[in-house]
C-alpha cells in the first residue's frame, strides 16, 4: 500500500502542491507553522519505505510504501 504524506522536501514543493488546490501562500505558511504540513523527510517505522514522487502542481512529495 502507498500512502501520501503531508511532508515535502522544500517549502517550494509545498507551495506548488497547495497553490494548485487554490490555497494561498499565507495558507501554506500557516499550515507549516501549525505543523499540519512538514518540510523534510517524514519519520516512519521500519515497516515502511519512504520515497519521493511527483505530485499535484509538479511538486515533489514524500510517500510511504508498506513493506508487507
Amino acid at each position: 500500500m502507498i500512502i501520501g504524506t503531508a511532508c515535502f522536501p522544500s517549502i517550494e514543493d509545498a507551495c506548488k502542491y497547495y497553490l494548485s488546490q487554490d490555497f494561498t501562500l499565507k495558507d501554506v505558511s500557516n499550515m507549516i507553522e501549525e505543523g499540519s504540513i512538514s518540510i523534510g523527510k517524514p519519520l516512519a517505522g521500519p515497516e515502511y519505505d519512504v520515497f519521493l514522487m511527483t505530485s499535484q502542481g509538479g511538486s515533489l512529495r514524500y510517500f510511504l510504501k508498506s513493506k508487507r
